[in-house]
C-alpha cells in the first residue's frame, strides 16, 4: 500500500511537462498545480521576469545561446524543489542536463497536439520567437522537429 497514492497525500517528486510550445504546458500545468495542491512553476516567466524581457526579444537582443544557458540555470534550480507541477520551455527538453534531471526528480509527461491546430494555436501570437519569424509557422516547426 506504500507505493499507492492516497487522495491528499504528496508525492514528493515534481510533475513536469514538456512538448512543444503552444501544446499546452503553462494551461494544464496551472490547472493540474490548483488540482493537486501543488506550486505551479512556468520557466518561460521564470527567465522573463529574471531578464525583465519576453523570450522573444531575449532571443532577438541577446541570442538563442544566450537564452538557453539562462533556461538550463533557472530549471535546473527548479527542479530541486518539491511538490511542483514545471512547465518546462518548448525546447528544453533538448538539453541532455535537462533531461537527466527530470527523470531523477519527476513524473514527467510529453504534451502533443496535431500539427494543424499547433500552427493555428501558434499563428495567433507573436510573443513566441520561432513564430515570430519571417519564415512560415509550418516551416518552422518542421525545422525544430527534425533537430
Amino acid at each position: 500500500m506504500k507505493n499507492q497514492i492516497q487522495k491528499g497525500s504528496k508525492m514528493y517528486k515534481n510533475l513536469t511537462l514538456t512538448g512543444m510550445m503552444g501544446v499546452g504546458k503553462s494551461t494544464i500545468g496551472k490547472n493540474l498545480a490548483k488540482k493537486l495542491k501543488y506550486n505551479f512553476i512556468d520557466i518561460d516567466k521564470l527567465i522573463e521576469i529574471n531578464e525583465g524581457s519576453s523570450i522573444n526579444l531575449i532571443f532577438r537582443n541577446k541570442s538563442e545561446k544566450y537564452f538557453r544557458k539562462i533556461e538550463s540555470e533557472i530549471t535546473l534550480q527548479e527542479l530541486k524543489k518539491t511538490n511542483s507541477v514545471i512547465a518546462l520551455g518548448g525546447g528544453a527538453f533538448l538539453n541532455k542536463l535537462i533531461r537527466t534531471n527530470v527523470k531523477k526528480t519527476s513524473v514527467s509527461f510529453w504534451l502533443d497536439v496535431n500539427m494543424d491546430k499547433l500552427v493555428k494555436r501558434l499563428k495567433r501570437t507573436k510573443k513566441r520567437p520561432i513564430a515570430a519569424g519571417k519564415i512560415s509557422v509550418k516551416h518552422s516547426l518542421f525545422y525544430v522537429l527534425i533537430l
